[in-house]
């Protein structure tokens, strides 16, 4: 999608989100209709409060829109996801070994 201009790749995703609006089947069937709602009012009203943004910004706004719409399809849940606190994003950190043994006391042997 690098090709499209802006305003086209908007127009796309637009369409994209209004065609998931129609097309959308919830995990559980008796949400369907609620998340359907839920998509055509948030796509409305995210597109109308970003199109007057400038490129660089707009740009930037279409990335995350994209990745939403991805999101959405992939795990089947249309609302935006939790933002995980910088405090539990600790990256594994393994436990440091312990010294190497140099030296080991020779069978019988006593301590001086």
């Amino acid at each position: 999608m690098s090709g499209l201009s802006v305003r086209g790749r908007a127009l796309s995703l637009y369409r994209n989100c209004l065609r998931s609006a129609r097309t959308w089947q919830a995990l559980e069937p008796q949400n369907t209709e609620q998340e359907r709602e839920y998509i055509l009012t948030e796509s409305k009203a995210a597109f109308r409060a970003h199109q007057s943004l400038p490129s660089h910004l707009a740009l930037e706004e279409l990335d995350a829109g994209e990745k939403r719409y991805e999101y959405a399809w992939h795990y089947r849940i249309p609302y935006p996801r939790i933002p995980v606190h910088p405090r539990f994003q600790k990256k594994f950190r393994a436990a440091p070994l312990p010294p190497p043994v140099t030296s080991r006391p020779k069978p019988g042997a006593t301590n001086p």
